[in-house]
């Protein structure tokens, strides 16, 4: 706790922004060494917010700052019973996202790699699939959702949404704004879609 006060005393300011992510990795290694998974991954994501303010660091969108170190730890945590994205919501009232587009191309679709995006955007997924539960739209549900992800790591709005009867809907909506911010590592060759399916009860 002394750790975790003397980096914010340093204060919000960009000049210091280096040191504190420093500082926030560091306690975040030191929560892992303890099993301490929560106060972890709050460092960490701590610690990805403070980099994105330094001003010797590449400009990026304020959503995709999560570093791929910080994405690591968030889909091990899981394990923990621990939500990344709930810690920032309940800590900044929003949450970021890992960039997996910004990593090299590679010759086709890494699929070991699609894991690692959906652990990484799939609470977007769950939003969606709950908001529909509270208007009675996919309570007692079997939920099929199939995407492509193009050449450049991005999905285009081509979402396929079954059962046909959730197709118009708020939720079909929600799920095609989830699926812009997904980003997958860029490949070479044909295109490649991914399946996912969901069962929802009451």
């Amino acid at each position: 706790r002394a750790l975790s006060d003397a980096i914010d005393a340093l204060g919000n300011a960009r000049d210091h922004a280096a040191v504190r992510a420093q500082g926030w990795r560091a306690l975040s290694g030191i929560y892992q060494t303890a099993s301490r998974w929560r106060e972890a991954a709050s460092a960490a994501l701590a610690a990805d917010r403070a980099a994105a303010l330094d001003p010797r660091a590449p400009r990026t969108s304020s959503a995709f700052v999560r570093s791929s170190d910080t994405a690591r730890l968030c889909k091990a945590v899981r394990a923990h019973q621990v939500n990344c994205a709930d810690i920032e919501h309940e800590r900044w009232g929003a949450r970021t996202y890992h960039d997996f587009s910004k990593a090299r191309r590679g010759r086709g679709f890494a699929v070991a790699g699609a894991d690692d995006v959906l652990a990484e955007y799939e609470s977007e997924l769950h939003a969606c699939l709950r908001q529909g539960a509270k208007a009675n739209l996919t309570t007692d549900t079997h939920v099929e959702l199939v995407w492509t992800v193009g050449n450049d790591g991005l999905v285009p709005a081509t979402l396929q949404v079954n059962p046909l009867r959730l197709r118009g809907t708020d939720v079909e909506s929600c799920l095609q704004r989830a699926f812009t911010l997904f980003r997958y590592a860029p490949y070479q060759g044909e295109l490649q879609h991914v399946r996912l399916a969901f069962d929802i009860g009451s």
